[in-house]
This record gives C-alpha cells, sequence and structure tokens, in this order.
C-alpha cells in the first residue's frame, strides 16, 4: 500500500510541475536537445517590420503569417545554426500543426523547425526528429 501510495504521489508531483500538456516538450528540453546537437541555440524575439513597397524574405514571412493566423506565436523560439534556422517551441501541438503545411519545415509534437535559407540541415533534423 505504501509503495502505491509513493507512486501515485509522484505521478501527482510530475503532473503538477509539468507546465505543458502530456507530450508538449518544454522550452527548456528543446534548449538542451539543440545544445547536445551542437546547434548554438540563442533564443531570439521575431519582430518584423514593413516599410511602404518593401517586404520581409519568404521564410520569416510566412513564419510571421503563420503565427498571425495562430494569433499567438511560439512560447519560445532559437536561433539556431548561426542564423541558418529558427526553431518555434509552441504551447500545445495544435500551435504547431498550423505550420505542418509549410515548405520546409520539421515539426514534432508542439517544435517547429524552420530553415531561413535553403534547406534545414541534417543535423537540426536529427535533433527535432530525436524530440519525437
Amino acid at each position: 500500500m505504501q509503495r502505491l501510495v509513493a507512486i501515485v504521489a509522484a505521478a501527482l508531483l510530475a503532473a503538477s510541475c509539468s507546465g505543458s500538456k502530456p507530450g508538449s516538450h518544454s522550452p527548456e528540453h528543446v534548449l538542451r536537445a539543440l545544445q547536445a546537437a551542437h546547434l548554438q541555440p540563442h533564443r531570439v524575439t521575431l519582430e518584423l517590420t514593413v516599410e511602404d513597397g518593401e517586404s520581409a524574405s519568404p521564410p520569416i514571412d510566412q513564419l510571421i503569417a503563420g503565427s498571425a493566423v495562430a494569433e499567438a506565436g511560439p512560447q519560445t523560439t532559437y536561433d539556431v545554426e548561426g542564423g541558418r534556422a529558427i526553431v518555434g517551441v509552441y504551447r500545445t501541438e495544435d500551435e504547431a500543426a498550423q505550420y505542418a503545411a509549410l515548405p520546409r519545415v520539421v515539426r514534432v509534437r508542439n517544435v517547429v523547425a524552420m530553415p531561413v535559407g535553403s534547406r534545414i540541415s541534417a543535423r537540426l533534423r536529427a535533433a527535432v526528429e530525436g524530440l519525437g
């Protein structure tokens, strides 16, 4: 009986400490995975400024447009590989799922990786897919 009580107490404690839904990754967990893959992650804030007659580059423009559709951007955003890609950690899988249709995006649960240039590197793809 004591063993059962200890297991239930541990499960409740783990659930209450988790700030997200089951299956979602915390920003700290994602940061550790990116660091372990030697991707030099840096937390960043994305801001889009469009002046008359000008527009942002397509990948960032798509990212911001998707955030506008979601009405909430990523909970945390990391710049990885020296500015070659962006990794967003969303609160829920549903928010992240809106990016699945965008080209060149890798998504696992509530984590979305998008290249700033031409494509996502094999190392970043493996790190994000390893979160699955």
